[in-house]
């Protein structure tokens, strides 16, 4: 295609022609960098979810993934959305409030998470919730969130911990206790 000096550029360019004037006033209010490190932190943070191997290297089968309920999916991504983009505020520091202007406009599906990062679960018993839900098959809502709060329960000494020394810490998951304990020995 030849570009003429003098052709609209939402000829040339419908797409980011349409994506920049609804970035403005009266739209997102936002920088295109913005958005696309929300938008692209979300759908990785759908990939980790659903493809993220545990200390056993399972995952979460695409077909329990795909009949899993919405607002866990949803939930889930976003939960590890926020935290991506609290870990990237120096380099982004108008990515979380695109985010927030963003989630106004988003269906309930979409705050799932806020009960999680609002009740203070550490990262490690939200990250634990998610695989027993994966592994057992469950997909609902309410099964993740009672796991959650037993998750939590079990780590409360880490839910006081600040996320940088809570990051450092590393706990295995095993379904079998002989091969945990042969794990444990070897270390």
């Amino acid at each position: 295609m030849v570009r003429s000096r003098f052709a609209p550029t939402a000829l040339l360019d419908p797409i980011r022609s349409r994506t920049e004037s609804s970035l403005h006033p009266g739209g997102v209010g936002c920088t295109v960098e913005d958005l696309t490190v929300v938008v692209l932190a979300h759908e990785l943070a759908h990939a980790y979810t659903q493809l993220g191997a545990d200390i056993e290297g399972r995952r979460w089968p695409s077909k329990a993934f795909s009949s899993a309920e919405t607002d866990l999916k949803e939930g889930l991504a976003q939960y590890y959305t926020v935290r991506s983009l609290k870990r990237l505020t120096v380099r982004f520091p108008d990515a979380m409030h695109t985010f927030e202007t963003l989630l106004e406009k988003q269906p309930p599906a979409y705050h799932r998470h806020k009960p999680w990062a609002a009740e203070s679960y550490s990262p490690e018993a939200v990250r634990r919730a998610m695989i027993e839900v994966r592994r057992w098959n469950e997909g609902t809502l309410e099964q993740f969130e009672t796991r959650l709060q037993k998750a939590s329960e079990d780590f409360k000494p880490l839910n006081d911990l600040p996320d940088d020394v809570a990051a450092k810490i590393t706990i295995h998951y095993y379904t079998d206790a002989r091969d945990a304990l042969l794990k444990a020995l070897a270390v």
